[in-house]
């Protein structure tokens, strides 16, 4: 007899199908949990916030010099790569202080990981400048043959969508992105950075690597050049710079080659004859900048060279202001895209330092 024949030999009738009532008593459960007891709701509470876990329990003597150190590096290495990663966002460069300022505020009470600063990132700033032109400046392409054209013309163009300025635009899709984030934490969707292996992420950071400097290649030789979006502009952005290249400012070179090498020597060489002997690294980025800053006032390298400069920098916290809400669905792809990169290789880092150090993390907090 198979089972079919069984259950009408000996009627059989299966239970009802309650899983859809199993799925919503569950749903609920989660709701009012943290509500029956105390004990209940601060575990609630401080799953929410984990530094009501950790810091009770931190050892000031033991930690709190190496934390010190740890943050005034990184402290001093977010000034000039605010800076930096801002003029790569298409944004003026204060605005990289303020989002190097305010995230890692907020982690110290949410995140999870020991080793992980929140701040500005090569690959989302680098997103986020062609979001913030493909919505500027649309359907500008290109191609091979009006590149040339593009190149004399760069410098006319003018705001259009209503004189919108790149740091509205960028705060436009800084609230999507956080608003796609908060989604896909209701939905739990932080198992999906399972499927990101090692390989995945280290591809991908590697090819992170040859966009960034292509980006920056402009600014490094001193030119300027039409900036694309769309499929296969990192080889339309070559194209221009190989027409550019005869109009290089030779000043601009000298700076960036003279820093290149710079940098170079203090990580390889300097840095790890200072560590053995004290425990702060030498701060090689901002010494560039300082040296830089000095050298560029003195020798007037923006009056006599046309080398460009940053200019002056607001003191000060900029008053608040609601963001552009109505270009939300606009930027809404392009934000769900950012939020997966942060989150990967947010939780591809803290997992690597968490696995060192032998200590817990969340990937859903």
């Amino acid at each position: 007899m198979n089972q079919e024949e069984f259950d009408a030999k000996f009627c059989y009738k299966p239970p009802p199908d309650d899983r859809q009532k199993k799925q919503i008593k569950k749903a609920a459960r989660k709701c009012y949990e943290p509500c029956t007891s105390f004990q209940s709701l601060w575990h609630y509470i401080a799953s929410f916030l984990p530094i009501l876990t950790w810091l009770p329990a931190y050892s000031w003597k033991n930690e709190l010099v190496n934390d010190a150190i740890g943050g005034f590096t990184v402290g001093i290495l977010l000034v000039p790569q605010g800076i930096a990663y801002a003029v790569l966002a298409g944004v003026e460069p204060v605005y990289g202080l303020y989002s190097s300022f305010f995230p890692a505020l907020i982690y110290m009470f949410l995140g999870t990981s020991k080793h992980c600063s929140i701040g500005p990132f090569s690959v989302v700033s680098l997103m986020a400048g062609i979001a913030i032109r493909e919505v500027l400046h649309p359907g500008e392409n290109g191609s091979f043959d009006d590149a040339s054209k593009l190149l004399n013309s760069t410098a006319n163009e003018t705001q259009s969508l209503d004189q919108l300025t790149p740091i509205e635009v960028a705060t436009t899709l800084t609230l999507a992105i956080g608003l796609v984030q908060l989604l896909m934490a209701v939905l739990r969707l932080g198992f999906l950075t399972t499927y990101l292996s090692d390989q995945v992420v280290a591809g991908f950071t590697t090819a992170v690597a040859f966009h960034v400097l292509a980006a920056q290649l402009d600014d490094l030789l001193g030119i300027k050049i039409p900036h694309r979006n769309g499929f296969g502009y990192l080889f339309f952005e070559a194209y221009s710079i190989l027409l550019a290249l005869p109009s290089a400012n030779i000043a601009a070179v000298v700076i960036s080659t003279c820093s290149i090498v710079f940098l170079f020597v203090c990580k390889e060489f300097i840095s790890p004859l200072f560590e053995k002997k004290i425990r702060v690294p030498i701060p090689s980025e901002l010494l560039a900048v300082i040296f830089g800053t000095i050298i560029s006032y003195y020798l007037q390298l923006n009056a006599k060279y046309k080398v460009e400069i940053v200019d002056f920098i607001p003191a000060g916290m900029p008053t608040p202001r609601v963001p552009q809400l109505d270009l939300i669905p606009s930027l809404l792809s392009n934000a769900v895209g950012i939020a997966i990169v942060i989150i990967a290789i947010h939780i591809s880092l803290a997992k690597v330092f968490a696995k060192k150090h032998n200590y817990p993390i969340d990937a859903g907090q």
